[in-house]
């Protein structure tokens, strides 16, 4: 039982890091457009994040890494996040709509 709780505690450690990572990548890149909580619809054009689950919003990101030659400045931000970064963004902005 104690390896289990253990084992609860680590991940939940790693969760509170993926958050607080989260939290600086979208304060520096994502909230001019998509609001401090997520509550805007960035460019008139996307859904406020705060209306979507961290799966969508990684599913979102995923589709964007790695484009060849994106034109606008929010794709060369998508295009240029790693896997971890989606996953930490994804999991901080998915705390917009619980709040």
């Amino acid at each position: 039982m104690l390896g289990v709780s253990a084992l609860v505690l680590a991940v939940a450690g790693a969760r509170a890091q993926d958050v607080e990572a989260g939290r600086d990548l979208y304060e520096t890149t994502c909230a001019n457009c998509h609001g401090e909580r997520g509550d805007r619809a960035a460019l008139g054009q996307s859904r406020p994040l705060k209306t979507l689950a961290a799966s969508d919003i990684r599913t979102y990101l995923k589709a964007k890494q790695g484009m060849a030659e994106p034109q606008r400045t929010q794709d060369r931000i998508k295009a240029a996040l790693t896997d971890e970064e989606m996953e930490a963004v994804a999991a901080y902005a998915a705390q917009f709509g619980r709040q």
